[in-house]
């Protein structure tokens, strides 16, 4: 077992990032959401993402990101706990490759206003790093 798990491993380690097709920049970024910083916030997970791929080349054509969602609502109340969902969604749009992806996650409210805020922004840049991830892998699958 312990042979198999080794092989597993090795080829993890050898293979590494798969192969990307194409490079893109970052063009524009579109945000017709309430939710203040989230361009920016998209448009360096994206950037980070194409990196990380191999698929970032400043002289190749950009990529259009459109935030058509950052939302954070109140779930649900759990006895004396309130349970906020926080819900992104970036459409990334590439000649003519198109890919939409949307992340949710809930968590629980901290109880004080800073607090709250902290958590709120913390929370939408991490779904923001997830949402790119998962749109560019598809936007660079071969």
């Amino acid at each position: 077992m312990s042979t198999l798990w080794a092989l597993l491993i090795g080829c993890s380690l050898h293979f590494g990032v798969l192969p990307s097709a194409g490079a893109w920049s970052v063009g524009s970024v579109l945000a017709p959401v309430a939710e203040p910083d989230v361009d920016d916030w998209a448009r360096e997970s994206v950037t980070s993402a194409l990196a990380s791929r191999r698929a970032l080349d400043p002289a190749a054509p950009g990529v259009t990101i459109t935030v058509s969602e950052a939302a954070w609502t109140p779930a649900r109340r759990s006895g004396g706990v309130l349970l906020y969902d926080a819900r992104l969604t970036l459409t990334l749009q590439a000649g003519e490759r198109v890919v939409a992806r949307t992340r949710t996650r809930t968590v629980v409210d901290p109880g004080d206003a800073a607090g709250a805020r902290a958590l709120r922004e913390a929370t939408l840049r991490a779904l923001a790093r997830e949402v790119a991830d998962d749109a560019v892998a598809g936007l660079t699958a071969p």
